[in-house]
């Protein structure tokens, strides 16, 4: 009997450090804030129409808001929609992380971004462009020229 007893009283201390812990670490996650962009661009390595610095300039640009604020009040989803209607990303993940500089933790904006697979360059009336396997269309890149079969002549946009 003695032993339930200690069993069930070391069980309730176990579950309530547990309790206090995770009240800590709330607490402690809501002070964090977004001090930087990190990128990773799945396919680099075959693709690139973008690199890790546009995409991060991009994000500067266009959502400097993010710096300063607590990443749990970040709008990720509009900044996701953002990076989709980028033309040679065919999916992006955005969301946020808490990573530790040696010193404290500290917030970041992590994008990852799978390029478009372009199939074809099309090329005529002064335009360049290439066509991925989903049919859509990737401007020209001074980055990167992939290695594709080239289709000229007189072509209509409407394709």
């Amino acid at each position: 009997m003695f032993k339930k007893i200690i069993h069930m009283v070391l069980w309730c201390i176990a579950i309530i450090m547990i309790a206090v812990s995770l009240g800590f670490s709330v607490n402690e996650s809501r002070k964090i804030v977004c001090q930087d962009v990190k990128v990773d661009i799945t396919d680099s390595t075959k693709v690139r129409f973008l690199r890790c610095n546009d995409i991060e300039n991009w994000v500067k640009n266009y959502h400097r808001e993010i710096f300063g604020r607590q990443i749990n009040s970040l709008n990720i989803r509009k900044i996701e929609e953002g990076l989709q209607k980028l033309q040679p990303i065919e999916d992006v993940s955005v969301y946020t992380n808490v990573f530790n500089n040696g010193e404290r933790n500290t917030g970041a904006l992590v994008v990852r971004i799978k390029q478009r697979q372009p199939v074809f360059r099309v090329m005529g009336a002064g335009r360049s462009f290439y066509v991925d396997k989903f049919g859509k269309y990737v401007n020209w890149s001074p980055h990167f020229t992939p290695r594709v079969t080239i289709v000229g002549g007189i072509f209509s946009s409407e394709y």
